[in-house]
């Protein structure tokens, strides 16, 4: 990964590592002043930090021990991101044609001449062993390299380009079609409901590779779905874990749409396991919630969205919601300037303490009493309902009625005729809908509910 044309983080100690003949001594040279020296362990193995200064370049990293020189030039510091997910994150700038297309794409590629945007794309691989070596290369962002991008990374990347004014360094990871618990270590998830025997099926798999629960020869084919526990970890996330990297992008979810509260405990611990991984417990973590779309009957993709909002009462993790840009026959939404720039918000100002909006309207409680539900928000200045509202309630008896909704000083005030004594409410409690509770920076609220299974009583703030 660190080769010709990379970014490597500013202001920090950067992790180089390589192998080479056990005990000899490895000299490492960042431009014409930094430098390092450390000795290959007995295992064939090292590894060693070196310091970084403010943004700037390019420069040449020097790798040399007795044996072997390495020079790649073109080396900038600035700011590195992991992007990854599933399709959604790894749709490119060029579009999929009927499977999905970026607004305004001819025109975003022709203006995308941005030299200090460097992106590098991890090859596909599923492995039930973590691997150590990582397939790809750094591509200079340029109308013609812009076309395979990802576009909701190329966007995220942009934002903070234009922002901050320093090299900014993508790493796409991603698989369409796959699912939550391949992206995440398989020893991990036995903790989680419907994963206890995880082990024991995946040692099956790997010894009947063609009968097994599991499978991973079709890593390569994004019309079959993946599942495997594990195994896009093992071979496109664990290798990235050495490189030193800001924080996580993180787009994924539609293929866990059949089973919203097993995905809560899933992101959750795979928000651990990558901090784990990347030795940094407080390593920003921004999640792109899925869109509504027309799913078929059997999923329930709100509580994905619900887990994806809920999972905000981690420190250094955060959701744009995207609930306003969803189309109901494209699960491949096209607008992906708002993906990439709301996930951007996100970071310029939690990580680099810029004044920009980055939320809309998030639940945080509710009281019932008289009739009436009132519902409270943070970031409500200028707190709007269009349309109809989206918004239900029910009485004990979990029956869900569409519910008058108003807005009154900052909070929401929820009534039907039906309902004489409401005790629970919820919005935007579909598949397929449309938003309609914004801010007063246009930003939507995510669909929640008040009463969550497993949660004694729901509160993000």
């Amino acid at each position: 990964m660190i080769k010709q044309n990379a970014v490597l983080q500013r202001n920090t100690n950067v992790n180089i590592w390589g192998e080479g003949t056990p005990g000899n001594l490895v000299t490492i040279t960042l431009g014409n002043e930094n430098s390092v020296t450390t000795k290959i362990s007995d295992k064939g193995s090292w590894s060693v930090k070196i310091p970084t200064g403010d943004a700037g370049g390019p420069y040449t990293l020097n790798i040399k021990d007795k044996t072997k020189t390495y020079n790649f030039g073109g080396i900038l510091l600035g700011e590195v991101w992991l992007c990854s997910g599933q399709s959604n994150m790894g749709m490119p700038m060029k579009g999929w044609g009927a499977g999905g297309t970026i607004v305004n794409a001819s025109q975003e590629i022709s203006a995308a001449n941005f030299p200090k945007i460097r992106v590098f794309r991890v090859a596909k691989k599923a492995s039930y062993l973590q691997e150590k070596e990582v397939f790809g290369e750094w591509a200079i962002c340029d109308p013609d390299n812009v076309k395979h991008f990802s576009a909701t990374a190329y966007f995220f990347a942009r934002e903070l380009y234009k922002e901050l004014n320093v090299p900014i360094g993508v790493i796409v990871a991603a698989r369409g079609n796959s699912k939550g618990e391949a992206w995440t270590s398989s020893n991990s998830l036995t903790a989680i409901n419907g994963f206890e025997n995880v082990m024991a099926d995946l040692e099956i798999a790997k010894q009947t590779p063609n009968t097994g629960k599991y499978k991973i020869d079709h890593i390569n084919n994004g019309q079959q779905g993946f599942t495997t526990p594990g195994a896009i970890y093992n071979g496109m996330i664990y290798p990235v874990t050495p490189y030193t990297i800001k924080g996580v992008t993180w787009y994924q979810g539609e293929n866990n749409s059949g089973d919203g509260i097993q995905y809560r405990d899933i992101l959750r611990n795979l928000i651990t396991e990558w901090r784990t991984a990347f030795k940094n417990v407080n390593m920003p973590f921004y999640i792109a919630q899925i869109t509504p779309y027309e799913y078929n009957v059997n999923a329930k993709s709100q509580e994905v969205r619900e887990a994806q909002f809920l999972v905000q009462n981690i420190p250094d993790v955060g959701t744009a919601v995207l609930l306003d840009t969803g189309e109901r026959k494209q699960i491949h939404p096209s607008k992906k300037q708002e993906a990439g720039m709301r996930l951007a918000s996100w970071a310029l100002a939690k990580q680099y303490n810029q004044n920009v909006a980055y939320s809309g309207p998030t639940y945080i409680s509710s009281e019932f009493e008289n009739g009436k539900g009132i519902l409270k928000f943070s970031h409500n200045k200028g707190l709007k309902i269009t349309g109809d509202g989206n918004f239900e309630i029910a009485g004990e008896n979990g029956d869900f009625k569409k519910a008058n909704a108003v807005v009154k000083n900052g909070t929401i005030e929820l009534t039907s005729s039906t309902v004489p004594n409401p005790t629970q409410a919820r919005y935007a409690w579909f598949n397929w809908v449309e938003a309609t509770l914004f801010n007063g920076d246009n930003l939507p609220a995510s669909s929640f509910r008040t009463t969550v299974p497993g949660i004694p009583k729901s509160t993000i703030k």
